[in-house]
């Protein structure tokens, strides 16, 4: 049996658990986990001695995945002995971590993946034991590729974000744009009476297929809402510039952050971060 510790995400996405057995005599010191749903860790004391338990789930998204590791090299820097598992999403070595597909898929994020072992002096169990071998735990069945051209921009609208179309009589084919991508957005200032579904509608107008949820926390044994809604959306390279910052919803400001887009300040209008504070213009 098992004491487990849960970090649920979506229906759709991430999430991460952390089972600790029974059998072994432990105390907990500190237990932490993101909004995000993509990282939690349980400080514990053995035999007196203390343990960062620490678990991830790192984006599929290129760019998502380098942010993500920058972001959680803060929790990892602890003096206690660590233990760091999880799914990186991410190789470190071409050649041994992974087979068949593009051998280059997994690779961004490998530099920032690496100074987390060196700096943290952690080693993998795994290739520790067994240098040489290569073992994939994840595979996936190929089928034929096709690549299909449209005459304008709108017909690869119509048909090109993974809509099933039928073809003959039993048949169907799902078309997607090559150009397309999943992000994660978090929509704040969400008033609670306004329906999660007028929000969902308005963020038709920057993207397809989105979905969000609700954000809740823990405090004191009660789980509150935060007034944020979170979630996915599929948009092309073109649809991603056009996602506001700011924006009036229904006559309610809202504010939209894009998980790897640099932050907008709403004073000054400049990107990144101004210190001292910025100046109104």
């Amino acid at each position: 049996m098992y004491r487990c510790f849960w970090n649920f995400g979506s229906n759709f996405s991430r999430g991460t658990a952390i089972f600790i057995s029974h059998s072994i005599d432990f105390v907990i010191v500190k237990y932490h986990r993101d909004l995000d749903e993509r990282f939690q860790y349980i400080d514990v004391k053995i035999d007196n001695v203390l343990y960062r338990l620490f678990n991830v789930y790192a984006p599929n998204e290129r760019s998502e995945r380098k942010q993500f590791f920058d972001d959680i090299y803060p929790f990892v820097m602890t003096q206690s002995y660590k233990i760091f598992g999880g799914d990186f999403n991410c190789i470190v070595n071409n050649k041994l971590d992974k087979i068949g597909g593009n051998v280059n898929r997994g690779l961004d994020g490998e530099d920032k993946l690496k100074s987390i072992v060196l700096d943290f002096e952690l080693f993998d169990i795994y290739r520790t034991l067994y240098p040489n071998q290569l073992e994939a735990i994840y595979k996936t069945g190929e089928g034929v590729e096709w690549y299909v051209s449209f005459k304008t921009e709108k017909e690869a609208d119509t048909v090109g974000f993974g809509n099933g179309r039928g073809v003959g009589e039993e048949g169907s084919v799902a078309l997607d744009r090559i150009d397309s991508r999943i992000i994660r957005l978090r929509v704040h200032w969400f008033p609670h009476h306004m329906r999660k579904a007028l929000v969902c509608q308005w963020l038709q107008n920057f993207g397809q297929n989105v979905r969000l949820e609700e954000e809740a926390t823990l405090y004191e044994g009660i789980m509150l809402k935060t007034g944020t809604l979170v979630g996915t959306m599929k948009k092309t390279a073109a649809q991603y510039k056009s996602i506001p910052h700011s924006r009036r919803c229904y006559n309610r400001d809202v504010l939209v952050t894009v998980q790897g887009r640099q932050s907008l300040c709403l004073r000054c209008n400049q990107f990144g971060t101004t210190k001292p504070p910025a100046r109104r213009q």
